[in-house]
């Protein structure tokens, strides 16, 4: 092992130009010990479990040995850092190329200097289809840490080939032609003609290394080849990528990065929120800038809300870490509702693409191309996850063409802008919070939010009027499976139609179509408060065909609020619908209302309007079994028929 410019062989000895350097053995297994962390905080409990094991010893041992090792190490002593009161980290170059008279140079790998959270499984089947495979592509947004595992894997496998690992940051190159001789040089190989990739396939014939090629995205279509010719002609050189997309080479193997695992919505205890790893990270995060900091029961939740918002994203995690002792949790959590500007680095050694969130997604954005720049900054008009048939349905116009949507959103989900919904049936995707923040402003920045915002509305609009005919004529259950997902839709569709730029007669239109959606999914409380903001916006030039509709919802709505209110709401519902010539309706308004009188108490009249109500109901095709109909008052709170599919003795 290699550390700057000595050679370290654990228990045995150190080495510089091959002489010892004078070091007791405590001391050795001291330096090994750091040296193996990766950068990693080593305890002081851990250097005595490891050097002096079963051995009750002093604190001041590890003081004297360490600083016995600082002055072996001469103007190297910087190497060893202490963390006052908890113990060392070790922070010089190690490396893990090997070299056996293959003429390669010992190429340092860099060293992480913080841990690895929540990625077990990930270095563990990484390393298996290494085993396999000669090319694997870690793939995933930027900010996931696909270098982060990478440089993790490279100790652990690096002794599996004769040559070792070396490690090669294609992200310094602005010239993609440049890749062929960028790679020969961190290999210590020097190319002379005019064909460098041929070049360079040539004399890696007989090596046997693992080559880490970083950061591949913004060279993809130089990378690829030259990967592929390697791969033919060295048959021992195998490689590891990581790209924000697959290569596409014949024989690659693509391993998708998933994001850190959040916590559940609710979280009764920090044990409990730590045991996520994104919470565990952000913790680390902000224990870096303020040791004092520990988390408790009850900033849990608002550790939860921070990492669930940032969907997990170890960047981002990172980035808000630094923010917390300046803040609090709870401001942080409030805070990012708010603001995506909030999300910077403070740590001034950060690449430059990394320095803040938004200097990453300008890394990817940069790389689209115009029609594809156009796609991701469109897909933002949708709050949550959304379908192919939706994508071509809003965003599609002379600009960007129905025929052109699939291969575009495609090609945004293999350079990992857009994910696939692995949970939803049928295909669905999602943009992650953070890049979908990012598409708003791009969004904005073209004027084409009003537009976009006022189309998605309508398109909400369209699906509640299927949702409606639906309602009466298939299950509950089907019901809800078909189109609970459009509850994230109705709600951006709301805020937008009765905000200050909206559209109110969109807004009109959604609420007279809502009410299936808030009953079935027992949300009625939210539903009564749109009901009645869409009731406040009607006005006199309002079409009777419009209001009524509202004044229905209103009516169903309200009931476990207020009958009185419901049912003046639904009366003149009933008006409306006359008026408007549409008796179909009416009859609903009509059951409805009787089955409230019912409710309320006033049994005189309700007979009578309930007999009014069922012919047309029925001419509807509110149809029921024999003896009973169908008349669509969906309320979980009521057991008097009117309770999920209603039904009405005739």
């Amino acid at each position: 092992m290699l550390i700057g410019r000595y050679r370290l062989q654990p228990g045995r000895d150190l080495l510089v130009d091959d002489t010892p350097v004078t070091i007791g053995a405590k001391g050795l297994d001291i330096l090994a010990t750091l040296v193996e962390a990766g950068g990693g905080l080593v305890t002081k409990s851990e250097l005595m479990d490891r050097v002096w094991p079963g051995v009750a010893v002093e604190e001041h041992n590890i003081q004297v040995q360490i600083s016995a090792l600082r002055k072996a190490l001469g103007s190297d002593a910087a190497w060893i850092v202490t963390v006052p009161r908890l113990g060392y980290r070790f922070v010089g170059p190690v490396t893990t190329t090997r070299q056996v008279g293959m003429g390669l140079p010992s190429a340092a790998v860099p060293r992480p200097l913080n841990r690895l959270f929540g990625r077990e499984a990930d270095l563990a089947a990484v390393q298996a289809i290494l085993d396999q495979a000669r090319l694997v592509t870690l793939a995933g947004p930027g900010g996931i840490g696909k270098t982060r595992l990478a440089l993790e894997i490279i100790p652990t496998i690096a002794g599996r080939y004769r040559d070792g690992a070396v490690f090669v940051d294609l992200s310094v190159l602005q010239d993609p032609s440049l890749v062929a001789g960028h790679v020969a040089t961190a290999l210590g190989i020097e190319l002379k003609g005019d064909k460098p990739a041929e070049l360079l396939a040539r004399r890696l014939k007989s090596r046997e290394l693992l080559i880490v090629l970083d950061n591949c995205e913004q060279v993809v279509d130089i990378v690829a080849p030259l990967v592929e010719l390697v791969l033919a002609e060295a048959p021992s050189i195998s490689f590891l990528a990581t790209s924000r997309e697959p290569l596409a080479c014949v024989c690659e193997q693509v391993y998708r990065l998933p994001l850190l695992t959040v916590p559940r919505d609710q979280v009764a205890s920090a044990a409990e929120a730590l045991a996520a790893p994104a919470v565990a990270l952000l913790v680390d995060r902000i224990r870096a800038a303020d040791l004092r900091f520990s988390l408790t029961d009850a900033t849990a939740a608002a550790a939860g809300a921070i990492c669930r918002h940032l969907d997990g994203l170890p960047l981002a995690i990172e980035m808000v870490g630094g923010l917390t002792s300046g803040l609090g949790l709870e401001v942080l959590a409030a805070r990012l509702e708010e603001s995506f500007q909030l999300l910077y680095s403070v740590t001034r050694t950060t690449v430059a693409r990394h320095r803040s969130l938004e200097a990453t997604l300008d890394w990817s954005h940069a790389l689209l191309s115009l029609t594809e720049r156009v796609m991701l900054r469109r897909l933002a008009v949708f709050p949550s996850r959304f379908s192919l048939e939706a994508v071509e349905a809003i965003l599609a116009d002379a600009e960007l063409s129905s025929a052109q949507c699939g291969n575009l959103l495609a090609g945004l989900v293999r350079k990992s802008l857009v994910s696939i919904d692995p949970m939803a049936a049928p295909l669905s995707y999602r943009l992650l919070e953070t890049i979908r923040a990012y598409a708003l402003e791009k969004l904005e920045a073209a004027g084409e939010q009003g537009p976009l915002r006022a189309r998605h509305a309508r398109y909400v609009g369209d699906v509640l009027a299927d949702a409606m005919r639906d309602w009466e004529v298939i299950g509950d259950r089907a019901w809800r499976d078909r189109y609970a997902w459009l509850l994230a839709d109705l709600r951006a569709a709301l805020r937008w139609s009765f905000g200050q730029v909206g559209n109110i007669e969109l807004g009109l239109a959604i609420a007279g179509r809502m009410r299936p959606l808030w009953q079935m999914l027992n949300l009625t409380v939210e539903g009564r408060l749109w009901a009645e903001t869409a009731a406040a916006a009607l006005g006199p030039e309002t079409p009777d065909s419009v209001a009524a509709p509202v004044w229905l919802a209103v009516g169903y709505l309200t009931a476990g609020r207020s009958f009185e209110r419901s049912n003046l709401a639904l009366r003149r519902a009933v008006e409306l619908f006359g008026s408007a010539g549409d008796p179909i309706e009416r009859g609903a308004a009509l059951t409805g209302l009787g089955q409230m009188l019912i409710l309320s108490g006033e049994t005189a009249s309700a007979p009578d309007i309930l007999t009014r109500g069922a012919p047309p109901a029925r001419a509807g095709g509110r149809q029921a079994p024999p003896g009973q109909l169908r008349i669509g008052v969906r309320h979980a709170a009521y057991p008097y028929g009117i309770l999920g599919r209603s039904t009405v003795g005739t």
